[in-house]
């Protein structure tokens, strides 16, 4: 099952972050990784701020964590051209059952600074297994309105069949399934659209042994037309890209390659991480990611800012 680093989750929930244009002559080096860090303190904060090439702040976002290290609020933040100043938007509470992730409840302001829920999904288990992924909306007077739900089928100890249904005007139908499969060392995710016989989207994992994902080959599908011009229910291969990531001592990113095909054509890159301003925890304060493509010129990606308050255990 595929495991995500605290130390990662900050990069993640960025989603594919902002892009800028700026250049670099050479990708930067990782800093020595810091020490172990104490046995008694632990980030209580982590605020994430994504700059563009103007160094103008773009988005930003501050997770706290419980002393166990897991996430128990995502405050999102958006750039407000008229404040000229990072403003909060939405923001998500966690909640937990020992390690287990059982709800996330979303709540949002509508820009009037008087938040409300608007949003919940629930998770139930079997032991350790996942079982069933509810997803709820909450209306003006609090009131949960289903919205649609997935249940998860496991053989072996595995997962074999995620199916997803949609509510919507008291009636229930299936809008897509997942096939898991485990071939070669690989963990496989088979998207398939409701009635169709082909996946129409496809992921192997390869991970290593702390459950890190080091290599992630995504293949995209069309489907078949007709004599008539309308879709099928059969998907053909239409591109593929291949992910290598490396990790630096600490569990965070240190490196990503990429390959990609599509239509004949093939094409590579490599994105270099590199943290830098280690605060008094051994935790870095800043990062530039640096994409290098082959007859191209370095280009700066990512920059980021990471600021932290601790507590103590």
């Amino acid at each position: 099952m595929k495991t995500i680093s605290l130390a990662l989750l900050g990069l993640l929930v960025m989603g594919a972050l902002s892009g800028c244009s700026s250049r670099g002559k050479e990708p930067p080096t990782p800093p020595t990784p810091p020490p172990p860090p104490s046995p008694t303190a632990y980030i209580q904060s982590k605020r994430i701020v994504s700059y563009n090439d103007q160094l103008v702040p773009t988005s930003g976002v501050i997770l706290a964590y419980n002393s166990q290290g897991q996430v128990i609020k995502q405050q999102d933040q958006y750039y407000d051209r008229d404040k000229k100043e990072l403003v909060n938007g939405q923001y998500n509470i966690y909640t937990y059952q020992g390690a287990q992730l059982t709800k996330v409840e979303s709540f949002y302001d509508g820009g009037t600074g008087s938040y409300r829920r608007v949003g919940a999904t629930t998770y139930s288990y079997q032991g350790s297994q996942l079982l069933k992924k509810e997803d709820f909306e909450i209306d003006l007077n609090g009131n949960l309105d289903p919205k649609g739900y997935e249940e998860y089928t496991w053989v072996g100890g595995r997962k074999s069949i995620m199916k997803r249904y949609q509510i919507f005007q008291g009636g229930t139908t299936l809008s897509q399934s997942k096939k898991y499969l485990y071939q070669d060392g690989k963990e496989i995710e088979e998207d398939y659209a409701a009635g169709a016989k082909t996946p129409s989207m496809r992921n192997e994992y390869r991970y290593d042994d702390k459950g890190r994902t080091i290599e992630l080959t995504h293949i995209q599908y069309l489907p078949e037309f007709d004599n008539e011009g309308k879709p099928t229910d059969r998907y053909n291969e239409v591109s593929r890209q291949v992910t290598y990531t490396e990790y630096n001592q600490r569990g965070d990113i240190s490196r990503a390659r990429y390959t990609f095909s599509a239509g004949g054509v093939s094409s590579g890159s490599t994105d270099t991480y590199a943290y830098s301003e280690l605060d008094e925890k051994g935790n870095p304060q800043k990062l530039i990611v640096t994409r290098s493509t082959a007859g191209s010129a370095d280009q700066i990606m990512v920059r980021q800012t990471f600021a932290y308050t601790y507590a103590k255990r």
